[in-house]
């Protein structure tokens, strides 16, 4: 239940993080996680501008 509960939040966080932006731009290249177990971004530079 923790891990669920955690992945549940952090989506709920991130929708109402992201609506606050009016918009989202890549500032760079991409870097992904090397991992045989995990993948992933390790880093996503961008550029945002908020609402308002």
């Amino acid at each position: 239940m923790g891990a669920n509960l955690a992945r549940l939040e952090l989506r709920v966080m991130l929708r109402q993080l992201v609506s606050r932006f009016r918009k989202i731009e890549p500032t760079g290249p991409v870097e992904r996680l090397r991992s045989s177990s995990t993948g992933g971004v390790k880093v996503l530079p961008v550029h945002y501008r908020l609402e308002g």
